[in-house]
């Protein structure tokens, strides 16, 4: 999966959610999850910095944090979504709600 900000002609930010197949010859998929926004900003926590960075690039691991900021035009700012993301035993297992980790489905 990636999600992606992209700029409109008219200048607006949309946030699209592309899904790529994990079956050969599967088309790929394809999202808006946000259009006509002012400005939509992702920021990653850099734990060991204690700070917000732009950009988590070649860095190893994790942020500890992702933040995603978005400013619509009419209606102002939206409260920040702050998520902590966990990848423990690959992208492939089912993740059980209620022991809270994921299992390999058998």
């Amino acid at each position: 999966l990636d999600l992606m900000v992209e700029r409109r002609p008219d200048g607006a930010a949309a946030l699209v959610l592309t899904s790529t197949p994990l079956r050969p010859g599967s088309p790929p998929g394809e999202a808006l999850l946000i259009e006509k926004a002012a400005r939509i900003e992702w920021a990653y926590y850099d734990a060991a910095s204690r700070g917000w960075l732009s950009s988590w690039t070649g860095r190893a691991g994790l942020p500890a944090l992702i933040r995603l900021r978005v400013a619509s035009s009419g209606l102002g700012e939206w409260p920040d979504l702050v998520v902590r993301p966990r990848l423990e035993q690959g992208p492939l297992c089912s993740f059980d709600l209620v022991g809270g980790e994921c299992r390999w489905a058998t």
